[in-house]
């Protein structure tokens, strides 16, 4: 939210667009913001610091934007893009003295390697933070360094010494009166009491972290937290708690602004509804997902990046195809979540064009105000009321207003039933659903539509290659 809101700000104001200081500081926190939530902004808010920062003969802020890109170029991929750019960054701090930028790009290295799963390395580098640190008074107690040396620690199976260096940081931040940090080192507890199968301490842990992520409002922590606990209760047999958390974990994630974390918290909220035979809440749960999924499909910038979203979503659209096919053996309705998922990608390349910029900026900005509505829908009908709206602002950044496309029903699809008319007698529609335990193929011909059951994707791999 306040990252869409800081970029209308920066469109419009004309102090933001004329004070280059005032500026460059509205686009680093906005880029902060965006490397939670968006690489693809996020890479040109610091590509705007990095240059103003040289426009204002800044020391500091040119290498720190430098290892920020380093950051997106992880994000993407780009992994020697990535160790180029935060190598350069900390060379150029460590010349220019900048010790606040050397721990802060020591950091960005650390958590790097400790997402690629490389700990030894990533230790090293966040040691160094802390010594940094430790030289310099002024900078205090490294809280982040402190939880990330921690996570590190836990992942090397370094567990007393991660449980006594837990203990020490949650005393200091009761000391310093820093729940934000008492609540995240709570949760640190619990992934140490994960790792010895200590279920029941772990339970605890997460209790603590949530009455104080309550207690303050931290919905984007609570977000993870929430589904934790959802997940250690799966684990126990309780399906009541672990249902209750998810749904928790979605409405946080929902409040937060992380819209592309709703639809797997939603997902796992269905599979315990399925796990305990409510098949149509968990079928209403899947629509509320597509539903999400389908209003942030049309941010990508391309079909591919559209594509891939699709792609990494498409567990929930095949789990929503099976519970059909298995429990309500309705073609339509299968037709209808292939349609969703399939058709989007080709309905948006089929209207795309190339926008004027100022079409394209003025759709945006009605978009990310949608999305800003998303975020305290409260029902389904709201949800897929703003997903259609959001549908058409989408087609308006390459469309002249007015045009005919634009005064359909938004999404409207093609019919089973109209399928199979326009099919000759000989001729038999198949739609493929790949998946596991199950696959699935509709099909529609003039005179039926069916879903046949299949053997395991695996298994049909296997014919296949044979």
């Amino acid at each position: 939210m306040v990252a869409a809101e800081l970029a209308e700000e920066l469109e419009d104001d004309p102090l933001l667009q004329n004070d280059k200081e005032l500026r460059m500081f509205c686009l680093i926190v906005k880029g902060d913001i965006d490397g939670e939530i968006n690489t693809g902004s996020m890479k040109q808010d610091w590509t705007q610091v990095q240059t103003l920062a040289q426009d204002l003969d800044n020391t500091r802020w040119p290498h720190r934007a430098l290892a920020q890109l380093g950051i997106a170029a992880f994000y993407d991929g780009d992994l020697q893009t990535a160790r180029k750019d935060v190598g350069a960054a900390l060379a150029a701090a460590t010349k220019a003295g900048d010790v606040g930028g050397q721990m802060r790009i020591l950091m960005i290295a650390a958590t790097g390697l400790n997402e690629s799963k490389m700990y030894e390395q990533a230790l090293a580098f966040v040691d160094n933070s802390i010594k940094l640190a430790s030289a310099t008074p002024d900078t205090g107690y490294q809280f982040p360094a402190q939880e990330l040396r921690i996570n590190v620690l836990i992942a090397l199976k370094q567990l007393d010494t991660a449980q006594r260096l837990d203990q020490e940081a949650l005393t200091r931040a009761r000391e310093a009166h820093k729940p934000i940090h008492e609540a995240a080192l709570y949760g640190l507890a619990a992934t140490i009491a994960e790792a010895r199968n200590d279920r029941e301490a772990a339970l605890a842990a997460l209790h603590q972290a949530m009455r104080l992520g309550e207690s303050v409002g931290l919905t984007r922590l609570l977000d993870g937290i929430y589904a934790r606990a959802a997940d250690v209760y799966k684990a126990n047999g309780d399906f009541d708690n672990a249902e209750h958390f998810a749904e928790l974990s979605a409405a946080s994630a929902q409040a937060s602004g992380d819209l592309w974390a709703v639809p797997r918290h939603l997902q796992i909220v269905a599979e315990l509804q399925i796990a305990r035979g409510r098949y149509e809440e968990a079928n209403r749960t899947y629509d509320r997902a597509e539903a999400f999924l389908d209003s942030m499909i049309g941010s990508g910038a391309t079909l591919l990046d559209q594509t891939s979203v699709i792609t990494a979503s498409s567990q929930i659209y095949s789990q929503h195809f099976a519970l059909i096919a298995t429990h309500f053996n309705d073609p339509r309705k299968g037709y209808d979540i292939i349609e969703q998922v399939r058709g989007r990608a080709a309905a948006q390349l089929l209207v795309s064009g190339l926008a004027t910029p100022s079409r394209a900026n003025t759709a945006e900005r009605a978009i990310s105000r949608l999305r800003l509505k998303l975020t305290a829908a409260r029902s389904t009908a709201d949800v897929l009321s703003l997903r259609d709206q959001i549908f058409l602002k989408e087609q308006e950044r390459w469309i002249t207003p007015g045009a005919t496309v634009l005064k359909t029903k938004p999404r409207e699809t093609v019919t089973v039933e109209q399928i199979r008319q326009a099919l000759p007698p000989s001729a038999v529609l198949l739609e493929y659903v790949m998946a596991s335990p199950n696959s699935y193929c509709l099909t529609i011909s003039r005179s039926e539509s069916r879903i046949v059951s299949l053997g395991s994707r695996e298994q049909i791999e296997k014919e296949i290659a044979r």
